[in-house]
């Protein structure tokens, strides 16, 4: 016995015939293959989908944080980007060291531009955030089975 089921599918010629090869062990393009007994079902998508959102970091939170401690990477933290957000916060740390010595001032530039850069990025961190999460929790409810 297959492990997949075929799921109808309606597609069409111009003609208005409908377009199907037949055969065994052949998809045919009115038919889509599922795996059979693998996948969520409505109830399980629909609480993931609420854990995701209540989950989900707001993006009006990281833009805050990014306005008044992007310098510091304090966008960083809360997207859980922790690595990246010391890095900032050292070169923010060591042009502040160092821009009586007139090398800071590069440091501090470096910090800026990379701040600007991530003004464009967050939607992206949190997108990313969020499908981490989706697939983290697929993942535990097909293991829970």
């Amino acid at each position: 016995m297959s492990d997949y089921q075929p799921v109808e599918r309606a597609i069409r010629s111009p003609e208005g015939r409908r377009a199907s090869f037949g055969g065994r062990g052949i998809a045919t393009p009115d038919r889509e293959y599922e795996p059979r007994g693998r996948g969520l079902d409505i109830q399980e998508r629909m609480l993931i989908e609420q854990r995701v959102t209540n989950d989900a970091k707001s993006t009006g939170t990281a833009y805050l944080l990014w306005l008044f401690l992007g310098g510091l990477g304090g966008h960083r933290f809360y997207l859980g980007r922790s690595g990246t957000g010391f890095v900032m916060f050292g070169l923010w740390l060591l042009g502040l060291v160092t821009i009586f010595v007139g090398i800071g001032a590069i440091f501090l530039a470096i910090v800026v531009v990379w701040a600007l850069i991530d003004a464009f990025r967050i939607p992206g961190m949190i997108k990313a955030d969020k499908e981490a999460l989706r697939l983290g929790l697929s993942t535990e409810a097909l293991i829970m089975r």
